[in-house]
């Protein structure tokens, strides 16, 4: 697989040369730069010192001041992927963070901020104190149990393979893997087929279209609880599927708008305020991370996949909002406040109709031929009823299912949860294949106006 494609042979030829005879004179030394230093490490570097050749600005800021901690891609770092200079100037900024940071200087869990600027949309540039005009996009730098750090930005991570390679302005630490650029929210989940469920009920009209409730608040910071396909069919409460109007408000709660809460954040209790302002809690309970409220509470068990301006926890509980209570019956209903001259009360749900009594039938044994014709009667009068009726139901319900199928998987029964569509994007302008994750990364190009919702 050719390393770049923009890359001429003759191009890699000259540098590996040139690199060669600066290794045979020169040893990696403190006093030279970033630039010089990667140079000089000779074979192990040389796909980055032939890319570093075709971004000079970016070879600017490894020859300045700084400092500078760099997590330099391996060269079987760049066999995944497949850009343009620009986009890989841009790929390299996001491995590069300001101030230096030896293996030693690192917590066990930090977010720090790469050199890699996403300008927000024009919505978001509007702020004259320029607070929204643009920050450096956050990494995620682990030490791993075994020894050694890794890092991690969305669905992506690499380990480190080689530390502590100082510089005179930084160090640098070889990774094996390159990380891919920050995504919004609803790309992130669109670009894993874990989350096929959850990113179609965000996304559409019926549910109150909560993923543009999400690019609203983006540019300030999100928080997403991500459910995957498995946890919504084995933990969402049945009764969604009798009373839809449930999935908005339900969905709206794993959603925490204007805050990015990190997994490191959380020393010991956490609370938030979701996209309907209600109250949600992070807790943390002998290492493991919790969120929830007093009806419902969920663990998180992926944390800290970094999205653009925020971040997406993957937690193994639907969870359900304090303001709504589902009964052991099955009829979700609006609990009643406890009295306080303080709160309001709210109007107790109405209770459901009765259901008719029967009326008795009385037979006599002496009118049985009349019997027998009017039940004869009865069926097929009865019959011709039931298929007309048949009919109409099954035509309301086939259009009822065209509306909501694949959205919700008890809308339709338990079974269809694996038929829904995976026409979904990457909206990268790169193509990506790396992740330890085995996620499936779709490589197309769809407009974003174009997204996939509801069956075709």
């Amino acid at each position: 697989m050719m390393i770049l494609k923009f890359l001429t042979k003759i191009s890699v030829i000259i540098f590996f040369l040139q690199t060669l005879l600066i290794s045979i004179i020169t040893a990696q030394d403190v006093t030279k730069n970033l630039y010089d230093n990667i140079v000089a490490d000779g074979p192990q570097l040389l796909a980055l010192g032939a890319v570093l050749n075709t971004i000079p600005k970016f070879v600017t800021t490894l020859k300045s001041v700084g400092p500078y901690t760099f997590f330099a891609p391996s060269n079987n770092a760049f066999e995944s992927i497949n850009a343009t200079p620009d986009e890989i100037e841009q790929i390299l900024n996001y491995h590069l963070i300001p101030g230096k940071f030896l293996l030693k200087d690192f917590p066990s869990i930090s977010y720090p901020k790469s050199m890699f600027v996403m300008a927000p949309p024009a919505t978001g540039a509007k702020e004259a104190k320029g607070a929204n005009v643009g920050t450096g996009q956050p990494i995620v730098v682990e030490k791993l149990p075994a020894g050694g750090i890794g890092i991690r930005s969305g669905l992506t991570s690499a380990n480190v393979l080689v530390v502590d390679q100082v510089a005179s302005n930084g160090v640098i630490h070889i990774v094996d893997k390159i990380l891919e650029l920050p995504k919004t929210p609803m790309q992130t989940l669109l670009q894993s087929d874990r989350f096929k469920s959850m990113a179609k009920i965000l996304q559409s009209e019926n549910y109150g279209n909560l993923a543009d409730e999400i690019a609203k608040v983006n540019d300030v910071g999100v928080t997403i609880l991500a459910l995957t396909d498995e946890v919504i069919f084995n933990s969402a409460p049945k009764e969604i599927a009798k009373n839809l109007s449930l999935i908005n408000p339900i969905f709206s709660y794993h959603i925490i708008p204007k805050q990015i809460i990190y997994s490191g954040s959380v020393e010991n209790v956490v609370t938030a305020k979701t996209l309907k302002d209600e109250i949600i809690t992070f807790t943390r309970d002998n290492g493991e991370l919790y969120v929830g409220n007093a009806i419902t509470k969920a663990k998180i068990i992926q944390a800290d996949l970094i999205t653009y301006n925020g971040v997406l926890h993957v937690i193994n509980n639907v969870l359900i909002p304090p303001n709504i209570q589902i009964t052991p019956e099955g009829n979700p209903t609006v609990p009643l406040p406890s009295p306080s001259p303080s709160v309001i009360s709210t109007k107790p749900p109405s209770s459901p109709s009765e259901s008719p009594k029967p009326i008795p039938v009385e037979n006599s044994s002496s009118n049985v031929g009349i019997i027998v014709a009017s039940a004869l009667g009865g069926i097929v009068g009865g019959g011709l009823i039931m298929i007309g009726g048949f009919f109409l139901i099954y035509k309301k319900y086939i259009k009822k299912a065209k509306n909501n199928q694949g959205l919700f998987p008890y809308t339709l029964g338990h079974n269809n949860i694996n038929s829904q569509p995976s026409h979904y994007s990457n909206y990268s302008n790169y193509s990506h294949t790396n992740s330890n994750d085995n996620y499936s990364v779709p490589t197309t190009n769809r407009d974003i106006r174009s997204l996939y919702i509801g069956s075709e």
